[in-house]
């Protein structure tokens, strides 16, 4: 059996504050709470303090959840620490009580000694097992799609796994006819080209945001169509901007735009996701706000939760 170990390249050049932050929490869910200097002094060890900072540079407004004093920091293993401090308050903060863990003088701990599984941990899981390759069944990415489906069906919205869809039909076009019935649209999958061999055309999700209105024929139907990724952080842009807008505007006959959108199952980071919404004008939903939208676990997102409960997880204390 492996034996997970910390790793802040884990999740790429954007996310290595959150891959020490997720980090501190799977010792938690371990038994083990490591303070602020314990980590500061691993971090130190590994040289790893200059690698741990923000690397955009966003409006002193930007609004979003996390503490700017943890921002801009780095250069010491101190400052690298209080960044991932600053991470593991932002998801205190902005989540309230579907936050599993607490956050004391003492280090970060579960609240319960026995948590049960939430979508919180659920997503922190699917990351970590996609990340280690902890488990390949339940793949971590299939499983994710859904995920991210049942968050927009529990906001309401009306929604659909298209790429798992898709399996079930001969082609893009039939799947994409047969999926207008679940979003209530009539799909044009023709007035707009797609590779003969296209899977989902880059809609991985597709939802239609109801909230009580029901266009008629679909025309002027407030659509979503996103894209699903657990990679790592550096091909988030990429992964981002593989919606193409006038196409999908197209084939769902809606005459609106879709909105569209990437989901990950990390926690990016503030500046980060700024820079992603701002320059693709794109939605991004990370573990935070996916975890708002959720309100319950799926068997095969509780196998993997499992799966990364039942392997070892190396200790900051060295000899422990």
């Amino acid at each position: 059996m492996i034996e997970l170990e910390p790793d802040i390249d884990l999740y790429g050049t954007y996310a290595r504050a959150s891959a020490i932050a997720d980090y501190i929490e799977l010792l938690a869910l371990h038994g083990e709470q490591p303070s602020r200097a314990t980590v500061a002094d691993y971090i130190d060890d590994a040289s790893w303090g200059p690698r741990i900072h923000e690397t955009f540079h966003t409006p002193e407004d930007a609004g979003a959840e996390e503490d700017d004093d943890g921002h801009g920091l780095g250069s010491t293993s101190e400052d690298a620490a209080k960044r991932v401090y600053s991470l593991l308050a932002a998801r205190h903060d902005y989540l309230g009580d579907d936050y599993p863990f607490r956050l004391d003088a003492g280090g970060v701990r579960t609240r319960s000694t026995d948590p049960e599984p939430s979508p919180y941990l659920a997503l922190l899981a699917i990351t970590v097992s996609h990340a280690f390759k902890v488990t390949s069944s339940p793949n971590p990415r299939d499983i994710f799609q859904d995920t991210v489906a049942q968050a927009l069906s529990s906001a309401g919205h009306r929604s659909l796994n298209f790429s798992r869809f898709r399996e079930g039909h001969g082609s893009f076009e039939e799947a994409l006819t047969a999926a207008g019935s679940a979003l209530t649209l009539k799909p044009a999958p023709s007035a707009a080209s797609a590779s003969a061999y296209a899977q989902d055309a880059g809609g991985d999700v597709i939802a239609q945001i109801s909230a009580g209105y029901l266009p008629s024929g679909g025309i002027g139907a407030w659509t979503l169509v996103g894209q699903v990724t657990c990679g790592k952080s550096d091909t988030w842009r990429k992964k981002l901007g593989e919606v193409e807008v006038p196409a999908w505007k197209a084939r769902l006959g809606t005459v609106v735009p879709p909105l569209a959108f990437l989901a990950v199952p990390h926690h990016a980071e503030r500046d980060h996701l700024w820079d992603l919404v701002a320059s693709n004008e794109r939605m991004v939903l990370d573990r935070l706000r996916l975890t708002h939208m959720l309100d319950s676990v799926s068997a095969d997102e509780g196998a993997i939760l499992q799966a990364v409960l039942d392997t070892p997880v190396a200790s900051l204390v060295p000899g422990t």
